[in-house]
């Protein structure tokens, strides 16, 4: 799997279908951030859908061509933070 956002690839186990919601939802990205909590089932998606809002919210990409692109695509998604739960990230992000 890649995200976009994250500009990672990850190598995850999953069941067919998650991946056939994935190919419904357009993308890695999309499926996690636009799924319904309660439909992720998993630790190890709603860390990514964490990591995933905490980046769109910070604007923290790679340069400003892929920062545009990703706020196009994904920029509904972007949720105010308090800045308590941003320093929250640091003890509780994943190390990819």
């Amino acid at each position: 799997m890649y995200s976009e956002i994250l500009d990672t690839h990850f190598q995850i186990i999953c069941t067919r279908r998650t991946l056939s919601l994935i190919d419904d939802y357009y993308g890695f990205d999309n499926y996690i951030l636009r799924s319904k909590v309660q439909d992720l089932k998993s630790q190890l998606g709603l860390a990514l859908r964490r990591q995933m809002l905490i980046k769109l919210a910070k604007k923290e990409f790679k340069d400003e061509n892929h920062e545009q692109q990703m706020l196009d695509k994904y920029g509904d998604c972007i949720i105010p933070v308090s800045v308590n739960i941003l320093t929250l990230d640091i003890k509780f992000s994943l190390n990819f």
